[in-house]
């Protein structure tokens, strides 16, 4: 069983999430379809890998929508660097999941 979502709100679109095994991979460990929008996410990685490949979609997502035009280096440095940021810092996630006051 996934632990991923199974869709995601990005910038007011929903975005399906398929965590499936990607069976025609090359390296390839996820995959975002912008005319289905659809994330795919390889299940048969690790959770850390799993969590990582899904961060490093989300930024090509958002680089999509809002035409940064970002590197696909620069897309996955960015990527792996909020997942370790949020792996060292789990106590700020609940900060972000508070209610504003």
């Amino acid at each position: 069983m996934s632990l991923l979502p199974t869709e995601l709100d990005i910038l007011g679109m929903k975005i399906k999430v398929v965590n499936e095994a990607i069976l025609d991979k090359e390296e390839v460990y996820g995959d975002w379809d912008g005319p289905n929008l659809t994330i795919r996410v390889d299940a048969t990685g690790t959770p850390d890998q799993q969590l990582v490949t899904l961060l490093h979609e989300v930024m090509h997502v958002i680089d999509e929508f809002t035409h940064m035009r970002l590197s696909h280096q620069n897309v996955y440095l960015i990527s792996q660097l909020i997942f370790v940021f949020l792996k060292e810092n789990p106590k700020l996630l609940p900060l972000f999941l508070k209610e504003s006051v």
